[in-house]
């Protein structure tokens, strides 16, 4: 059995900043590059209060939760730990791991994207602050396909594992959330919440595995 140990995503729950009780009870992310922070760009990306616009999903880890346009052309990412290698050494791919990112998502109660619409949940790196995004792994959630909802919260999964030697060794875990093309109904409102990053070492399953005894191999 391969050893997991999970990673704490920076403002995972999006309860920073606090907007619960404060009018209009949503704040949008910064579009200036921070690391460690979700950061937006185009569109109306925020943490909002849950049950303020529609009714309040079951399943909110916390009274917050992160909302993005259904619109195309925008998103919130975030880079986990800073580009000089000064951060924790588990928000850093790392060679010979598989990382599981679990996210919980809805559709926001008071303006749903339509059918058909459709956002990616992407794991990424960059060589260096500042560069492009590489996309590692993606999860494309649709509406009408996927069991996604106004009421609860719905967790999904995108999976990614580091090769030795692979580009993104060593550098920054990144998150990103981007609405892409797809369906005709209205752009609407996604929502995500509660982010949980699981590593697992594939080392350990060769360190954990028991050999076969002679005396049960084939032919013996």
């Amino acid at each position: 059995m391969a050893d997991a140990a999970s990673i704490a995503v920076p403002n995972a729950s999006f309860e920073s900043p606090n907007v619960t009780g404060i009018a209009p009870y949503y704040q949008q992310f910064p579009t200036a590059f921070s690391i460690g922070t979700w950061v937006r760009y185009g569109g109306f990306h925020a943490v909002v209060e849950g049950g303020r616009y529609g009714a309040n999903p079951s399943g909110l880890a916390g009274t917050q939760f992160g909302n993005m346009t259904g619109g195309t052309g925008g998103g919130t990412f975030q880079d986990a730990a800073p580009y000089d290698g000064s951060g924790s050494p588990d928000l850093y791919w790392q060679a010979g791991r598989t990382y599981t990112l679990t996210v919980g998502a809805f559709l926001r109660g008071d303006n749903p994207p339509g059918t058909g619409r459709q956002m990616d949940v992407r794991l990424f790196y960059r060589t260096a602050e500042g560069a492009g995004a590489n996309a590692l792994a993606t999860r494309t959630l649709v509406v009408g396909t996927d069991a996604l909802s106004t009421s609860a919260v719905t967790d999904y999964t995108v999976t990614w594992a580091v090769a030795p030697g692979a580009p993104e060794v060593g550098k920054p875990i990144g998150i990103w959330f981007t609405a892409v093309a797809g369906g005709s109904g209205a752009t609407g409102d996604w929502g995500f919440d509660n982010l949980r990053l699981q590593m697992t070492d594939l080392g350990a399953v060769i360190t954990n595995f028991t050999a076969v005894p002679a005396s049960l191999q084939a032919g013996s």
